[in-house]
């Protein structure tokens, strides 16, 4: 007995082709994340700055430059952050040479280091995104 499989192809190719379609026009996801790290006014460089998306488990990452700016990466070098609510930390990189036996100086308080205990929240939006952080002196 001969069964004409074709129906069955033509529904397959057809909710593809919907599916597909649904996503044409949409946009990237992303936004542009850029800012600037003051602590008490004064930039601050050498810091890496990580927003956390606790829900979709998403982390973008930047380092300040020596006047304070930074600018997220998550997948691609730049590439921003996806659009979402996040939470900011703000790290101070620990000794860059094997030699130190001791960790350099607190610039700020430690409770920025963490996303969890920051109070450092971000919600970032498609296109342009600007999101400068004023830390206090430790």
């Amino acid at each position: 007995m001969f069964v004409d499989r074709r129906p069955k192809r033509l529904c397959l190719f057809a909710a593809l082709l919907v599916a597909g379609l649904g996503t044409v026009g949409c946009g990237s996801g992303m936004g542009d994340v850029q800012g600037k790290v003051t602590i008490e006014g004064q930039p601050a460089a050498n810091l890496n700055v990580t927003f956390t998306d606790p829900v979709k488990h998403v982390r973008a990452t930047g380092v300040t430059d020596a006047a304070g700016n930074y600018r997220l990466s998550t997948h691609a070098k730049d590439d921003g952050a996806p659009v979402g609510e996040y939470k900011v930390a703000v790290n101070q990189p620990g000794p860059t040479d094997s030699s130190e036996t001791k960790a350099p100086p607190r610039l700020f308080p430690d409770h920025y280091e963490r996303a969890e205990t920051s109070g450092l929240m971000c919600a970032v939006k498609s296109g342009q995104n600007t999101f400068d952080i004023e830390l206090p002196k430790q």
